[in-house]
Formats: C-alpha cells, structure tokens, sequence
C-alpha cells in the first residue's frame, strides 16, 4: 500500500485527490498540511 502526505489539503486539488483515493485500496492518504487550515478537515 502508498501511504500519502497530502500538502494542499484543504484546496480544490487536495480534496479532488482525496474524494478519488477513499476507495483505492491500494493507497492511503495518512496525513494532511496546509498553510490555511483552519482544524475543520478529515486529515490526521
């Protein structure tokens, strides 16, 4: 299995990538950054 960090993902591209992966079991997405997070996001 990948294991992702997600920089950017809170933008348009991130959560784009993120909804395409939620069912790939061949990958996972294990943590979130970005500049302008605000705390509300799905990301460890």
């Amino acid at each position: 299995m990948t294991r992702i960090i997600m920089h950017g993902c809170n933008g348009k591209m991130g959560q784009m990538i993120t909804n395409l992966l939620e069912g790939d079991e061949n990958a996972q997405i294990v943590a979130g950054v970005d500049p302008f997070d605000d705390g509300h996001n799905k990301y460890p």
